[in-house]
Protein backbone atom coordinates (compact mmCIF):
# COMPACT_ATOMS: atom_id res chain seq x y z
CA UNK A 1 0.00 0.00 0.00
CA UNK A 2 1.30 3.30 -0.87
CA UNK A 3 1.72 5.82 1.81
CA UNK A 4 2.20 9.53 1.84
CA UNK A 5 5.61 10.79 3.55
CA UNK A 6 5.65 13.43 5.54
CA UNK A 7 3.39 16.33 5.31
CA UNK A 8 3.06 19.65 2.82
CA UNK A 9 2.68 21.76 6.19
CA UNK A 10 1.55 21.41 9.90
CA UNK A 11 -1.97 22.24 8.93
CA UNK A 12 -2.81 18.87 6.43
CA UNK A 13 -3.51 15.88 8.28
CA UNK A 14 -0.87 13.67 9.73
CA UNK A 15 0.09 11.24 7.18
CA UNK A 16 -1.12 7.29 7.54
CA UNK A 17 0.97 5.46 10.22
CA UNK A 18 3.12 3.39 9.37
CA UNK A 19 6.03 0.96 10.82
CA UNK A 20 9.03 0.35 9.28
CA UNK A 21 12.64 -1.66 9.90
CA UNK A 22 15.65 0.77 10.05
CA UNK A 23 18.92 -0.98 9.60
CA UNK A 24 21.91 0.34 11.16
CA UNK A 25 25.35 0.21 10.69
CA UNK A 26 25.60 -1.29 14.61
CA UNK A 27 28.43 -0.20 16.19
CA UNK A 28 28.51 2.37 19.61
CA UNK A 29 30.06 5.03 17.46
CA UNK A 30 27.32 4.10 14.59
CA UNK A 31 24.38 4.27 17.50
CA UNK A 32 25.69 8.18 17.95
CA UNK A 33 25.65 9.25 14.71
CA UNK A 34 22.36 8.00 14.25
CA UNK A 35 20.57 9.16 17.37
CA UNK A 36 20.06 13.21 16.52
CA UNK A 37 18.17 11.43 12.75
CA UNK A 38 16.24 9.01 14.80
CA UNK A 39 15.04 11.76 16.87
CA UNK A 40 14.34 14.04 14.50
CA UNK A 41 12.47 11.80 12.91
CA UNK A 42 10.18 10.96 15.74
CA UNK A 43 9.50 15.03 15.61
CA UNK A 44 9.02 15.11 11.89
CA UNK A 45 7.51 11.88 11.14
CA UNK A 46 4.92 11.35 13.89
CA UNK A 47 3.11 8.67 12.10
CA UNK A 48 6.34 6.18 11.70
CA UNK A 49 6.87 3.74 14.18
CA UNK A 50 10.02 1.42 14.14
CA UNK A 51 11.92 -1.69 14.86
CA UNK A 52 15.75 -1.21 15.13
CA UNK A 53 18.40 -3.99 14.40
CA UNK A 54 20.38 -4.30 17.89
CA UNK A 55 23.52 -1.67 18.02
CA UNK A 56 25.37 -1.33 21.19
CA UNK A 57 22.95 1.60 22.21
CA UNK A 58 20.01 0.02 21.27
CA UNK A 59 20.07 -2.98 23.13
CA UNK A 60 18.73 -1.75 26.36
CA UNK A 61 14.76 -0.61 26.50
CA UNK A 62 15.48 1.85 29.18
CA UNK A 63 18.12 4.01 27.62
CA UNK A 64 16.44 4.37 24.36
CA UNK A 65 13.00 5.32 26.14
CA UNK A 66 15.42 7.75 28.68
CA UNK A 67 17.18 8.76 25.19
CA UNK A 68 12.96 9.86 24.64
CA UNK A 69 13.15 7.35 21.20
CA UNK A 70 9.27 6.76 22.15
CA UNK A 71 8.90 5.54 18.77
CA UNK A 72 11.03 2.95 18.98
CA UNK A 73 8.74 -0.85 19.08
CA UNK A 74 11.70 -2.98 19.96
CA UNK A 75 14.92 -4.47 17.90
CA UNK A 76 15.80 -6.91 15.64
CA UNK A 77 18.83 -9.43 15.58
CA UNK A 78 21.87 -7.55 14.54
CA UNK A 79 22.72 -9.97 12.12
CA UNK A 80 19.99 -9.39 10.40
CA UNK A 81 21.72 -5.72 8.60
CA UNK A 82 23.34 -8.03 6.45
CA UNK A 83 20.77 -9.87 5.12
CA UNK A 84 22.23 -12.69 4.30
CA UNK A 85 20.17 -15.48 2.36
CA UNK A 86 19.90 -17.76 5.14
CA UNK A 87 17.97 -14.84 7.04
CA UNK A 88 15.73 -13.78 4.59
CA UNK A 89 12.62 -16.21 5.51
CA UNK A 90 12.74 -14.83 9.14
CA UNK A 91 12.73 -11.12 8.10
CA UNK A 92 10.25 -12.06 5.39
CA UNK A 93 8.30 -13.47 8.51
CA UNK A 94 8.66 -10.93 10.69
CA UNK A 95 7.76 -7.87 7.76
CA UNK A 96 4.30 -10.12 7.37
CA UNK A 97 3.89 -10.38 11.26
CA UNK A 98 4.61 -6.96 12.07
CA UNK A 99 2.96 -4.94 8.74
CA UNK A 100 6.45 -3.38 7.91
CA UNK A 101 5.77 -0.49 5.19
CA UNK A 102 8.86 0.71 5.10
CA UNK A 103 12.56 -0.62 5.36
CA UNK A 104 15.18 2.11 5.83
CA UNK A 105 18.89 1.24 5.17
CA UNK A 106 21.65 3.46 6.69
CA UNK A 107 24.50 1.70 5.43
CA UNK A 108 26.63 2.86 2.91
CA UNK A 109 28.27 -0.03 1.59
CA UNK A 110 26.69 0.00 -2.11
CA UNK A 111 25.20 -3.01 -3.89
CA UNK A 112 28.65 -4.10 -4.58
CA UNK A 113 29.74 -5.03 -0.76
CA UNK A 114 25.93 -4.83 0.42
CA UNK A 115 25.13 -7.97 -1.45
CA UNK A 116 22.42 -9.58 0.28
CA UNK A 117 20.52 -6.52 1.12
CA UNK A 118 20.49 -5.70 -2.32
CA UNK A 119 19.56 -9.47 -3.50
CA UNK A 120 16.35 -9.11 -1.13
CA UNK A 121 15.05 -5.77 -2.61
CA UNK A 122 15.00 -7.37 -5.38
CA UNK A 123 12.88 -10.34 -4.58
CA UNK A 124 11.47 -9.69 -1.30
CA UNK A 125 8.00 -8.79 -0.29
CA UNK A 126 6.44 -6.70 -2.70
CA UNK A 127 4.40 -4.60 -0.85
CA UNK A 128 7.42 -2.66 1.02
CA UNK A 129 9.19 0.62 0.29
CA UNK A 130 12.51 0.70 0.53
CA UNK A 131 14.66 3.62 1.32
CA UNK A 132 18.62 2.75 0.67
CA UNK A 133 21.68 5.68 -0.31
CA UNK A 134 21.24 5.65 -4.65
CA UNK A 135 25.19 5.46 -5.51
CA UNK A 136 24.16 5.87 -9.28
CA UNK A 137 27.58 4.47 -9.58
CA UNK A 138 28.84 7.16 -7.70
CA UNK A 139 31.07 6.97 -4.25
CA UNK A 140 29.13 7.49 -0.94
CA UNK A 141 29.42 10.93 0.49
CA UNK A 142 32.83 9.99 3.67
CA UNK A 143 30.27 12.00 6.04
CA UNK A 144 27.80 9.13 6.87
CA UNK A 145 25.38 11.87 8.12
CA UNK A 146 24.92 13.69 5.69
CA UNK A 147 24.29 10.69 3.23
CA UNK A 148 21.66 9.47 6.09
CA UNK A 149 20.28 13.03 5.94
CA UNK A 150 20.01 12.89 2.42
CA UNK A 151 18.35 9.66 2.28
CA UNK A 152 15.62 10.88 4.54
CA UNK A 153 14.75 14.25 3.52
CA UNK A 154 14.37 13.34 0.17
CA UNK A 155 10.90 11.86 1.30
CA UNK A 156 10.51 14.99 4.21
CA UNK A 157 11.33 12.70 7.07
CA UNK A 158 13.66 14.81 8.82
CA UNK A 159 14.28 17.83 8.09
CA UNK A 160 16.93 20.53 8.07
CA UNK A 161 16.68 20.80 12.16
CA UNK A 162 18.69 17.98 13.32
CA UNK A 163 20.92 19.55 15.58
CA UNK A 164 24.11 17.07 15.32
CA UNK A 165 25.61 18.49 18.53
CA UNK A 166 22.85 17.82 20.75
CA UNK A 167 24.26 14.12 21.76
CA UNK A 168 25.95 15.42 25.41
CA UNK A 169 22.84 17.27 26.51
CA UNK A 170 20.39 14.00 25.64
CA UNK A 171 22.81 11.69 27.44
CA UNK A 172 23.09 14.13 30.47
CA UNK A 173 19.41 13.02 30.32
CA UNK A 174 19.17 9.71 29.60
CA UNK A 175 20.36 8.09 32.88
CA UNK A 176 21.43 8.07 36.49
CA UNK A 177 25.01 9.49 36.14
CA UNK A 178 27.53 6.80 35.80
CA UNK A 179 30.65 6.25 38.24
CA UNK A 180 33.28 6.00 35.16
CA UNK A 181 33.25 6.69 32.18
CA UNK A 182 34.75 3.91 29.88
CA UNK A 183 37.36 5.06 26.73
CA UNK A 184 37.78 2.29 23.94
CA UNK A 185 40.88 2.67 21.92
CA UNK A 186 39.59 -0.12 19.41
CA UNK A 187 38.97 0.20 16.01
CA UNK A 188 38.18 -2.42 13.09
CA UNK A 189 40.61 -0.55 10.69
CA UNK A 190 43.95 1.57 11.00
CA UNK A 191 42.22 4.68 9.12
CA UNK A 192 39.53 5.38 12.10
CA UNK A 193 41.77 4.70 14.64
CA UNK A 194 42.39 8.37 16.39
CA UNK A 195 45.34 9.91 16.91
CA UNK A 196 46.77 10.09 20.43
CA UNK A 197 46.00 14.19 20.52
CA UNK A 198 42.46 13.74 20.27
CA UNK A 199 41.83 11.04 22.58
CA UNK A 200 44.40 13.70 25.04
CA UNK A 201 42.47 16.14 24.52
CA UNK A 202 39.10 14.49 24.99
CA UNK A 203 40.52 12.31 28.40
CA UNK A 204 41.65 16.14 29.86
CA UNK A 205 38.34 17.62 29.10
CA UNK A 206 36.33 14.40 31.00
CA UNK A 207 39.04 14.78 33.48
CA UNK A 208 38.20 18.59 33.81
CA UNK A 209 34.31 18.24 33.97
CA UNK A 210 35.29 15.71 37.28
CA UNK A 211 34.80 12.13 35.34
CA UNK A 212 36.41 8.94 36.34
CA UNK A 213 38.09 7.15 33.54
CA UNK A 214 39.07 3.64 32.97
CA UNK A 215 40.79 3.24 29.85
CA UNK A 216 40.38 0.41 27.68
CA UNK A 217 42.98 -0.64 25.23
CA UNK A 218 42.84 -2.01 21.96
CA UNK A 219 43.13 -5.24 20.10
CA UNK A 220 45.57 -3.70 17.64
CA UNK A 221 48.88 -3.38 18.73
CA UNK A 222 48.67 0.68 17.24
CA UNK A 223 45.83 0.91 19.69
CA UNK A 224 47.61 -0.62 22.63
CA UNK A 225 50.07 1.72 21.66
CA UNK A 226 47.73 4.80 22.12
CA UNK A 227 46.62 3.54 24.87
CA UNK A 228 50.04 3.53 26.42
CA UNK A 229 50.77 6.92 25.55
Amino acid sequence: MPHAFGAASRNEEVATAMNALIINVCGLGDGLIELPLLKNIEAVAPYLRYYHTAGAMFTKKDLTKALGLSACLGIVPAGWRKFDKSDWRDIATFIEAKKIDLIINFRNLGPAYDVGFFAFKESGPRNVEYLNYDFDGQVAPANIRIQMHKLLSRKRIVDNSVNWLSLRKGFSRASVRATQVGISMHSGNRFKLWPYEKWRALCCELLTNGEALKVCPGVSEIGRASCRE
